[in-house]
């Protein structure tokens, strides 16, 4: 949904804030928020992205004392959501500990520390997380790689802070925290640098839609956060646009404790035209290529920026030679056909 004075076409609906409301707003707020969304609230047909906030708001009607027809649903979808995720989180541990020093991005820092240990709040899937590059860095484009553990789980580890805006020159040293997983100690980012990562990952197109990302903001709030650091380590990595379009939505919308000279200092250093056009195209469309590249040659002339694409489409498809470019992005096309092919049924 497009949001006055905000890019992009991906903010909640209007029924999604008044369900981020009734999960995430205090007293006469919360329970406003809950009688607005009640006659309109269908859980069979919520828009996609909106059943992971379930449980959470389950835990506010809870603490509002507020009778509903639904809430023994709502109660047995959060302690559905606790038992995936215990089934989950046994599943990823050894591959977890297999790691060195990771620090976990993918989501289960917010049911072990930022929803107070309630894992039945917030459901996470998979495995994925932060590591200082070494001397075997990738070399795709934010460092992405994926890995599969010896029990077959996938591991996403990132070797950069922001996919869509981190490169080696920019990149910034994150702050940590321990958090608890079951039996293991872990790191997981420290307030100020979670709420940064959170909204840069969050506030763009995505496939399918994601209203949760909201709700962890803005639960990451209710800790301290050190906003001369968010704003400097937004600026270092050029994510102006995306942070100030998001804490100006948390602010307006989900009356987030937000300070104005934070927003000011943001909007104080203006982008260059390409990483203007970045910031478009990724609030409309799910496909990130296009716009990191935009964004990460902001600062190159045209053609410059021309000459960096072979090398730059060689690291995001992961392969070794920029002349293997031509032939895989054929392959994929075809691939992409066949796969939306209609099926001729035989007679």
């Amino acid at each position: 949904m497009n949001e006055p004075g905000l890019g992009g076409s991906f903010w909640p609906s209007e029924r999604q804030k008044l369900l981020l409301l009734s999960a995430t707003a205090g007293g006469e707020a919360g329970a406003d928020a809950w009688q607005r969304l009640r006659p309109q609230l269908d859980l069979d047909r919520l828009e996609l992205g909106s059943f992971a906030m379930l449980p959470l708001v389950h835990r506010q009607l809870e603490r509002l004392g507020i009778e509903d027809p639904e809430m023994a649903r709502l109660g047995g979808i959060r302690r559905r959501t606790w038992t995936l995720n215990q089934l989950e989180l046994a599943a990823v541990m050894p591959a977890l500990r297999s790691l060195e020093e990771p620090i976990v991005v993918g989501g289960w820092q917010f049911p072990a520390h930022y929803y107070g240990g309630d894992f039945g709040l917030r459901p996470v899937e998979g495995l994925e997380v932060l590591v200082c590059p070494g001397p075997a860095a990738s070399s795709a484009v934010g460092g992405l790689t994926h890995v599969t553990a010896p029990n077959g789980r996938t591991i996403a580890i990132r070797e950069r802070f922001a996919r869509d805006f981190s490169v080696p020159e920019r990149e910034i040293e994150p702050d940590t925290i321990a958090i608890s997983l079951g039996e293991t100690e872990v790191r997981a980012l420290a307030p100020t640098d979670e709420l940064l990562r959170v909204c840069l990952a969050g506030a763009r197109a995505s496939e399918p839609p994601n209203v949760v990302w909201l709700a962890d903001a803005l639960a990451v709030l209710r800790n301290p956060i050190d906003w001369d650091r968010l704003v400097r380590h937004a600026l270092r990595l050029r994510a102006m646009l995306r942070l100030r379009d998001t804490l100006v939505y948390l602010r307006r919308e989900l009356d987030a404790s937000v300070p104005d000279e934070a927003i000011r200092e943001l909007e104080a250093h203006p982008p260059l035209r390409r990483e203007a056009l970045a910031h478009r195209k990724a609030g409309r469309s799910a496909r990130v290529v296009a716009p990191r590249f935009l964004h990460l040659t902001a600062d190159r002339s045209l053609p410059a920026a021309v000459v960096a694409l072979p090398t730059f489409l060689r690291d995001e498809l992961g392969l070794k030679r920029r002349a293997q470019v031509p032939l895989e992005i054929v392959r994929r096309v075809a691939l992409r056909m066949r796969a939306t092919r209609p099926t001729v049924e035989a007679r």
